[in-house]
């Protein structure tokens, strides 16, 4: 469609101060820049803030219009043993890591 765009950004909260959460945006390409956002904001879309929360920032322009939304990604939990059951598989896979 003409003049629509739309960016994807993962996020990770690097540090919570007062009424700001300072960001590590990722790009698709790997690129790293930093953010802050209004906790405020990011409480209001779901996103915990606390140092090593992860979340998606999704831009999407139209003809001069701009949104900006914020969304959770689900929390992944491993048990010890599956932690270690991975790790013997990568282990014997490419050697010790």
């Amino acid at each position: 469609m003409f003049g629509y765009s739309k960016s994807k950004f993962g996020c990770q909260i690097e540090n919570v101060d007062d009424k700001i959460a300072y960001v590590t945006l990722c790009d698709k390409n790997n690129g790293l820049s930093s953010m802050e956002i209004p906790i405020k904001d990011l409480e209001d879309n779901g996103i915990e803030c606390k140092y090593g929360s992860l979340f998606r920032l999704i831009i999407k322009q139209w003809r001069g219009w701009e949104k900006i939304s914020f969304t959770s990604l689900p929390k992944i939990s491993f048990s010890s043993e599956e932690i270690e059951k991975l790790r013997d598989y990568y282990e014997e896979k490419y050697g010790d890591i």
